[in-house]
């Protein structure tokens, strides 16, 4: 635990976590103001004529006076008789390459879930739940595909840089020959891990905080926001080449959305940590550590847009971070655009899968490292 401490308190008096978290921070308060600040008028209007009837002296986005219409129309093109294993069936033909026989049949075990949970969505009355309009405002990809998506990116550079420079902390300061001269002494790279750990998770929920609480503030109405189902018709958005709803794989209000991205946005920064810090055992700069993690995730992203699901190697490429930081926007729901990750706990089971990979790789990395000279 004293180990444990020092290395934390190493971390946060280093100047440039703060500075990363302020600039990770001031970033994302801009791009919010940026996508708000046209969009919020009409929102607010919307919510006013919802909440009060009162219609606006303008009506700019053609929604306020014919919500109820906009409401009907939604549930009936989107709903009343939305067919989800026939929708799979043809974008299958025309999109998307037929995977290996076992991961085929498994996506399509799965899709009888999602058609068992669009009936459910119809007859429970989560379909017709109120909403600002999805397809005129976008918020789930203004949320999730904008700012979450540069989110993951932020905190993932932030865990690199920070983890690797705790791990080489004694080189930067020329004390390496005298801690690592017992054995003791070098068992504190696991108090190193466990501090970059803490440390990256805390950058997280400091920068995730910040983030969301501003565009709570900004967004009209947050409340009524997060009330109401992700999987709404009203919620319903432009989704690639198609619209479609959000078909969650659990009834889900958009404030447990919003809750469950931001927990796995968490692990998802804790991740990066654990890579860099097998990563490394590899080198003792931490510059080149740092570029070492970089240069990982970036290979996994190339080898997931070559091989794109076709194989049973593609399909196994689909559960990395990487994939699962691209599909931010279709976390807890179905995509048939991305058959491949479209699975119950797909997003949390990548997190956990790839930081016990990386523990248990530290295993032989440390036995080497305990009898390594030092240099």
């Amino acid at each position: 635990m004293m180990f444990f401490k020092n290395e934390i308190r190493k971390i946060l008096r280093f100047p440039l976590f703060w500075v990363m978290i302020a600039v990770c921070a001031g970033l994302n308060l801009f791009v919010i103001a940026d996508s708000m600040s046209y969009e919020r008028v009409g929102i607010q209007a919307v919510n006013d004529y919802v909440r009060s009837g009162n219609v606006p002296s303008y009506d700019e986005y053609n929604v306020c006076v014919n919500y109820d219409a906009v409401k009907e129309s939604a549930y009936d093109q989107y709903y009343k008789d939305f067919d989800i294993l026939a929708f799979k069936a043809d974008i299958e033909k025309m999109f998307v390459t037929k995977s290996s026989a076992a991961a085929q049949k498994l996506i399509d075990r799965h899709y009888q879930k999602a058609a068992a949970r669009v009936d459910e969505i119809r007859q429970d009355g989560e379909a017709y739940d109120n909403y600002y309009p999805g397809v005129t405002f976008s918020l789930h990809e203004m949320l999730y595909g904008n700012l979450f998506s540069l989110l993951l990116f932020e905190l993932a550079v932030t865990a690199c840089f920070m983890t690797a420079y705790l791990m080489k902390y004694e080189e930067f300061h020329d004390t390496h020959q005298n801690v690592y001269a017992t054995k003791i002494g070098r068992g504190i790279v696991f108090s190193k891990a466990a501090a970059s750990v803490a440390a990256s998770a805390l950058a997280a929920v400091i920068v995730i905080t910040a983030s969301v609480t501003c565009f709570l503030v900004i967004l009209p109405q947050s409340w009524t926001f997060l009330q109401s189902s992700v999987s709404a018709a009203m919620a319903t958005e432009d989704r690639g080449m198609v619209c479609y709803p959000f078909i969650t794989w659990t009834r889900m209000s958009q404030l447990g959305y919003l809750l469950r991205a931001c927990a796995v946005t968490v692990g998802y920064t804790v991740t990066a940590s654990l890579v860099t810090f097998v990563l490394s055992f590899v080198s003792k700069n931490a510059y080149v550590n740092a570029v070492l993690t970089a240069m990982l995730y970036f290979a996994l992203f190339v080898a997931a847009v070559v091989f794109p699901g076709s194989n049973l190697f593609g399909f196994v490429l689909m559960f990395t971070p990487t994939a699962g930081m691209l599909n931010v926007s279709d976390w807890f729901m179905e995509y048939v655009f991305t058959p491949y990750v479209s699975y119950p706990g797909y997003e949390t089971w990548v997190c956990i899968v790839w930081q016990l990979l990386a523990l248990a790789v530290t295993l032989p990395l440390w036995r080497y490292f305990r009898k390594a000279g030092i240099h």
